[in-house]
């Protein structure tokens, strides 16, 4: 659990709707943070891993921190208590998630008859932060998007041998008139331009199973086709 940022929410909780540091760059979001919480220590400072942050920082003029209830002044005793932790500049003096709600602030709310703790996420399910976006993939994945929105393109593509980049996909006004021409023939059109992810998606792997049926030699059992990420 990233513990400042919960404290950020929390302070923007007490706040009644406004951010604590809302900077409009990374010089001004540090002062705001420096201004409001003080000058970290050496120790603090040392534990920062982006050079360019701590150099900010050391550069900055020495500031004495707010007291929270000037900034808070409806927030109850405890609230602020729990917030001063939370936004704690050692991250090593920071509670942990288990540690935090053992906070007298939760005492109102806390059943002792309920174990809180969970195992930690595994790691495996923050991959897609490693996932490497190549210009290639980017193209096929603004390409399947605009699929959505051309029901018509999308049925070529998917019945076709067409690959990305390849499809030509009408401009709005040649759309705008193939739909006047209808209304003059007197023939339906869609009542919406969009078009549901799901339902694309279910096309898509339809598209893929009947395509590797296709190419099966006859006799051999199905594979199952594993479905991206993105028609998910």
């Amino acid at each position: 659990i990233d513990i400042w940022a919960a404290g950020c929410v929390f302070a923007e909780m007490l706040g009644e709707g406004k951010p604590m540091f809302p900077g409009s760059s990374t010089i001004d979001q540090l002062n705001l943070i420096v201004s409001v919480l003080g000058t970290p220590t050496p120790a603090a400072i040392s534990k920062i891993r982006n050079e360019n942050v701590r150099t900010i920082i050391q550069s900055l003029p020495r500031r004495d921190p707010e007291k929270l209830e000037n900034l808070f002044p409806k927030a109850d005793v405890r609230a602020l208590g729990l917030l001063q932790r939370l936004l704690d500049l050692d991250p090593d003096k920071r509670p942990s998630a288990e540690l935090a709600l053992q906070d007298p602030y939760f005492d109102d709310y806390r059943d002792f008859h309920i174990d809180c703790r969970r195992d930690p996420i595994p790691p495996e399910e923050f991959e897609f932060e490693n996932f490497q976006v190549t210009g290639r993939k980017i193209r096929s994945l603004l390409f399947d998007e605009i699929l959505l929105y051309h029901p018509e393109a999308r049925d070529q593509y998917l019945n076709s041998s067409i690959t990305d980049g390849e499809l030509s996909i009408g401009s709005q006004s040649n759309v705008f008139a193939e739909q006047v021409e209808c209304v003059a023939r007197g023939e339906k059109q869609r009542r919406h331009s969009s078009l549901p992810t799901q339902r694309f998606s279910k096309s898509l792997h339809q598209w893929k199973e009947k395509k590797a049926a296709a190419n099966r030699p006859h006799g051999t059992s199905p594979v199952n086709i594993p479905v991206r990420a993105e028609e998910t």
